[in-house]
């Protein structure tokens, strides 16, 4: 029961292009030169000529390969921002993958969080990561809380249900 990483942090930026508008309204001030301007999380599709598209839901299928995830937008000049993801799951897995090397990937005491240090490299003003899920993934409540230079700035709480 192994949620999997799908692709790194960088590799997802370079291939933001959608314009969509702010899915949460107001700014969210995070110090200087740094404002969050908006939040998705649903389902990650991509178009033919890369550009990536977030569905909006709360619901994930429990199919192997279904892709989902999040991005942060934001108003800033900055190109890296510190970023804590802490990716929480009903019942502990059996184990963690995480394929970004660079990120310091670590478990929780209890087994259910995985947790991601990185520096998240801002792309036109964005940030995204995406997961996959795996085959014995559980079903269930799962959380993905998301902090911007040490700063909680989204919760994302979703259900990942049987088809």
């Amino acid at each position: 029961m192994t949620p999997r990483f799908l692709l790194s942090l960088l590799f997802l930026g370079l291939m933001v292009k959608s314009q969509a508008a702010p899915k949460e309204g107001g700014e969210v001030f995070l110090g200087k030169d740094l404002d969050l301007v908006s939040a998705e999380f649903g389902l990650v599709e991509q178009d033919a000529d890369g550009t990536v598209h977030i569905k909006a839901t709360d619901k994930i299928p429990l199919v192997a390969g279904q892709t989902y995830g999040w991005r942060l937008r934001f108003k800033t000049k900055r190109e890296i921002v510190a970023l804590r993801e802490e990716f929480e799951l009903p019942v502990a897995p059996k184990s963690w993958n995480s394929s970004i090397p660079e990120a310091a990937f670590k478990v929780s005491p209890d087994g259910r969080t995985g947790i991601t240090e990185a520096d998240g490299v801002l792309v036109d003003g964005a940030l995204m990561n995406a997961w996959q899920v795996a085959e014995r993934d559980p079903p269930g409540a799962h959380v993905i809380r998301l902090y911007i230079e040490r700063r909680l700035v989204r919760t994302f709480k979703f259900e990942v249900v049987a088809k």
